[in-house]
């Protein structure tokens, strides 16, 4: 397990055949989200794959600071549509393999990308 900034992540190039990302890259400011996915990108093997399942803006871009779980807590999010979304993840060079929405609600969206 690393711990890091996601938004100045170090990893060694072409080392893991998979990267796991569940309800976190939501919290990245837009601003540093390409770069984070071209460093995700980089540090997967060839064929390797990326799992990132992301609260979504129900056909909107939405970011900034909402509710968190109790009435004393803030969070920072980027709600991304799905189209903001796999445009952001082609333009680092992933190519989509796998897309679904997941929770009852339909409030988060898994997707699997081929490197």
């Amino acid at each position: 397990v690393l711990e890091q900034d996601l938004c100045d992540l170090r990893l060694p190039p072409e080392t893991f055949d998979g990267v796991f990302a569940n309800a976190s890259l939501f919290h990245v400011p837009r601003e540093h989200l390409a770069e984070l996915l071209a460093r995700i990108r980089a540090c997967l093997k060839p064929g390797g794959r990326f799992f990132c399942s992301n609260a979504h803006g129900f056909g909107e871009d939405k970011e900034g600071w909402t509710q968190g779980r109790t009435p004393s807590t803030r969070s920072w999010v980027c709600w991304l549509s799905e189209a903001s979304w796999n445009a952001a993840c082609e333009a680092a060079g992933f190519a989509l393999a796998d897309s679904y929405y997941r929770g009852s609600s339909k409030a988060f969206l898994a997707t699997v990308w081929a490197k």
